[in-house]
């Protein structure tokens, strides 16, 4: 072999040598990113949770200060900005006709009251 094909084969295996370090170096990079990728979707499903246990929360008070007529829950839920108007309760289900499903059937069913729980701007503080 001579010296000109030897330094020939020196180069590309230099070459093939410096082209596998830059690979690793990419792949390490990769690995980064995609661990900091993770970090923050956990993040954003943390929140996507607290924000549905907030939202059932909220249903749950809601409901139970309509049910139990309870004036701190009012109260309570009026400071935090939100409105609740119970809605007048519906009369009595009359006795079922010949052709309507019996009481306690879903057809039959009444649905609960409806609630306006759309959330006002929170009161702005105001020095005294």
């Amino acid at each position: 072999m001579k010296s000109v094909h030897y330094f020939i084969c020196l180069a590309i295996s230099g070459l093939c040598l410096l082209m596998t370090v830059l690979l690793f170096l990419v792949g390490q990079s990769a690995s980064g990113l995609q661990t900091t990728l993770a970090q923050q979707q956990e993040e954003i499903n943390k929140g996507s949770m607290s924000q549905q246990v907030g939202a059932n929360l909220l249903r749950d008070m809601i409901q139970l200060a309509v049910t139990n007529n309870n004036p701190r829950l009012f109260e309570l839920l009026r400071r935090s900005g939100i409105s609740v108007q119970a809605q007048p309760a519906a009369p009595p289900p009359a006795a079922p006709q010949a052709g309507q499903p019996a009481a306690g059937t879903p057809a039959a069913t009444t649905p609960a009251p409806a609630l306006d729980a759309a959330p006002k701007a929170a009161p702005k503080n105001e020095k005294k």
